[in-house]
C-alpha cells in the first residue's frame, strides 16, 4: 500500500487538470479546520466527460458534501474512479478497493463501493466543485457492457442492505435510478436485446423494481429519446432549408453555421 497520507487515484484513460490536488488539499484542510470537521476523509471535484480527442459532451459538478451516506445510496455521488483524494487512514479502515467484485465476474462499480464504504464508516465529504477532472467515456470501456454494469451495482446493493437495511427505499430508488439510466442508454442505441437482458436480471433479483422500470419509465424514455431525435432532425432540416436560402456562407443566419467543439485542457478545466 502507498505510504503517503493522503492518496489520490487515476485511472489510465482519464485527466486531471494541473491545478487539482492544490484545490482538493485546500478544500480538505479547509473542511476539517476546528474540531466540528474532523472527520472528512475524502474530497471530491466535479468533473468532464470527454471522448478519444478529448472532446467534452457534458460536465458535473455537484455540491453535496458533509454527511453524504444517503446520497451514496441513491448512486456513485463522485461518479468514476478519478476524482477522490483521500486519506491513507480511510483506505485502512475501509480496507480500500474491494476485489470481489471482479471475482465475481461483475466488476465496473469498484468505486462506487469504495465510496459507499467511506460514508458508512461515518466519514465525510468534501468537494471542489469545478470539472477537475476529464472522464473519458468510450465505446469499447467496460461501463458499457450494460448487463454486467447492472450485476455489479445490485452486489453493492446487497451490501448496502446489509449494512443498512433500514434504508431500503432509498437502496431501492437508487437501483431503479440506474437500472434506468442503462435502460436509456440501451435504448439511444437500439440495443433492444441489451434492454430485454437487463429487465430479466433485474427482475430475478428485483421484480418490483423491475416492473416499475419497464411499465413506468421505459415510456418516459421513449417519448424522451423519440422526441429529442425529432427535434433534432427538424433543426437539421431548418439549417439545410436555410442554407439554401442563403447560399453565402457570409449570409447565413448565425444558427446555422455549426458549432465549435470544446476540448477539454487540463490547464484550464473551466
Amino acid at each position: 500500500m502507498a505510504q503517503s497520507d493522503l492518496i489520490a487515484f487515476c485511472d489510465a484513460d482519464d485527466v486531471w487538470a494541473e491545478q487539482k490536488i492544490a484545490l482538493q488539499l485546500a478544500a480538505l484542510s479547509a473542511a476539517n479546520e476546528g474540531g466540528a470537521g474532523a472527520r472528512t476523509g475524502l474530497v471530491y471535484t466535479g468533473y468532464s466527460v470527454i471522448d478519444a480527442d478529448d472532446v467534452i459532451s457534458y460536465e458535473v459538478c455537484r455540491t453535496d458534501d458533509g454527511d453524504v451516506l444517503d446520497r451514496m445510496l441513491i448512486g456513485n455521488l463522485v461518479g468514476h474512479g478519478s476524482g477522490a483524494l483521500v486519506f491513507r487512514q480511510v483506505l485502512i479502515d475501509t480496507n480500500g478497493f474491494e476485489t470481489g467484485l471482479r471475482a465475481a465476474g461483475a466488476q465496473g462499480c469498484e468505486d462506487l463501493l469504495f465510496y459507499f464504504k467511506v460514508a458508512g464508516a461515518g466519514y465525510h465529504f468534501a468537494v471542489v466543485p469545478k470539472p477537475l477532472v476529464g472522464y473519458r467515456k468510450l465505446p469499447d470501456a467496460m461501463s458499457g457492457d450494460r448487463r454486467q454494469m447492472l450485476r455489479s451495482y445490485m452486489l453493492v446493493v446487497a451490501e448496502m442492505l446489509r449494512q443498512f437495511p433500514e434504508k431500503r427505499d432509498l437502496i431501492a430508488y437508487g437501483l431503479r435510478l440506474y437500472a434506468g439510466s442503462l435502460q436509456r442508454g440501451a435504448f439511444a442505441n437500439r440495443q433492444f436485446l441489451a434492454m430485454g437482458s437487463l429487465w430479466i436480471a433485474l427482475a430475478q433479483e428485483h421484480p418490483g423494481i423491475a416492473a416499475r422500470v419497464v411499465a413506468i419509465d421505459l415510456p418516459v424514455t421513449a417519448t424522451t429519446i423519440v422526441g429529442a431525435v425529432l427535434r433534432r432532425h427538424l433543426s437539421g432540416l431548418k439549417a439545410w432549408a436555410l442554407r439554401n436560402r442563403n447560399p453565402d456562407p457570409a449570409q447565413q443566419p448565425l444558427g446555422s453555421h455549426p458549432t465549435q467543439r470544446r476540448r477539454y485542457s487540463v490547464g484550464n478545466p473551466d
